[in-house]
């Protein structure tokens, strides 16, 4: 995972430093973040930035991966977090490089579009695939292999949900103070 990571964060890096600085230079911010589209200040930016985010991406996987088999224990699964970390790394890490090369297109206008929606059905089936291996690894019901893969993404959505609910409401007094015609 970390290497699919590596190659996946690198290339990435590269469209997205160029990206950056065209469109500073667009909406005349070129002066204010310096000169971000030259080589040097791209591979510089990639080749620091994709390890440390190859390390941050592993440690999230190996995280997911464990509090998915912990549900799927809590479904009957039989399996183990490293069976279940192997057939997960087996399906997302030919994604990973796959859609750190297909980012390379993202840089023609208009091409990046059709690219992105290749991913995105990419990624359903990516999801059906993750969905049989929490299955075939803990031995239980499609169901409970849903459950195990998607109630951890739903509990965070709620959770994110639930802050930001309270950031708004702690943020209406200040907007009312700043702004006496404001009413929400």
């Amino acid at each position: 995972m970390f290497v699919a990571s590596l190659i996946q964060i690198f290339l990435v890096a590269l469209v997205q430093s160029q990206l950056v600085g065209t469109y500073a230079d667009q909406y005349g911010l070129g002066d204010a973040l310096g000169d971000r589209s030259s080589l040097a200040s791209i591979l510089i930016g990639a080749i620091c930035g994709a390890p440390i985010g190859a390390a941050v991406t592993t440690l999230v996987f190996a995280i997911s991966v464990f509090i998915i088999q912990w549900i799927a224990k809590m479904f009957g699964g039989t399996g183990i977090a490293d069976q279940l970390a192997y057939s997960m790394a087996a399906v997302v890490a030919p994604y990973s490089i796959i859609s750190g090369i297909v980012s390379l297109f993202a840089a023609v206008p208009y091409v990046g579009f059709c690219f992105t929606a290749i991913l995105a059905i990419a990624s359903i089936y990516i999801l059906v695939l993750e969905v049989m291996a929490v299955k075939a690894v803990n031995q239980i019901s499609w169901g409970a292999a849903i459950g195990s893969l998607l109630i951890p993404g739903l509990v965070i959505g709620f959770i994110c949900a639930c802050l930001i609910g309270v950031s708004v409401a702690a943020l209406f007094p200040m907007l009312r103070e700043a702004s006496p015609s404001f009413a929400p």
